[in-house]
C-alpha cells in the first residue's frame, strides 16, 4: 500500500522540507515571501474560490498530515471529514485537529460510502491527480463530485 511505503517511513525528509503545516502541495506565490506564507495563501484561495460558508462540510481526500482540515476548520469552522492511506499521517492530522469539527480517517477515498458532503474537495493533490491516469482521475470524478 501506498501509505506504507511513502508516507509511514518517517517524517524527517517532510519536516525538512515542509513549512509547520506540513502542506506538501503547491504554495500560492503571487504575494507570498515564504513558504508558510504561500501554503497559507493556497488555503485562503481555496476557501474563497469554492465560496466556502461557515458550517458547510467538506471532504479532505488525501488529506496528508491535516494542515488543510485544520486551516479549514479553525479559520473558518468549517466542518471536515479527512481521508487519508497513511496511518501515519492520520494519527498526526488527529493531533493537530484535536478539539475541532475535524474527524480524520485511514481510509481508501474508493471505499467511502454513504452520502458525500455536496462540497467533496479539496486536496487530493494536483500533483497527484496528475499522476492517477484517465482511467482512475475519471472514476475519482465519479466519486466524490456531486452531479
Amino acid at each position: 500500500m501506498v501509505g506504507e511505503q511513502h508516507y509511514d517511513l518517517g517524517n524527517d525528509l517532510f519536516q525538512a522540507i515542509l513549512d509547520a503545516s506540513m502542506s506538501y502541495s503547491r504554495g500560492y506565490w503571487q504575494k507570498a515571501s515564504d513558504l508558510a506564507s504561500a501554503q497559507e495563501a493556497k488555503m485562503d484561495l481555496i476557501f474563497r474560490k469554492l465560496g466556502l460558508q461557515k458550517g458547510m462540510r467538506v471532504l479532505d481526500v488525501g488529506c496528508g498530515f491535516g494542515g488543510l482540515a485544520h486551516w479549514m476548520a479553525s479559520r473558518y469552522d468549517l466542518n471536515v471529514t479527512a481521508v487519508t492511506v497513511s496511518k501515519n499521517q492520520t494519527a498526526q492530522a488527529n493531533t493537530r485537529c484535536l478539539g475541532l469539527p475535524v474527524s480524520v480517517k485511514l481510509i481508501d477515498y474508493r471505499k467511502i460510502t454513504g452520502r458525500l458532503p455536496a462540497l467533496s474537495i479539496v486536496s487530493y493533490r494536483s500533483a497527484c491527480l496528475s499522476t492517477l491516469g484517465l482511467e482512475t482521475t475519471e472514476y475519482f470524478l465519479r466519486k466524490l463530485l456531486p452531479c
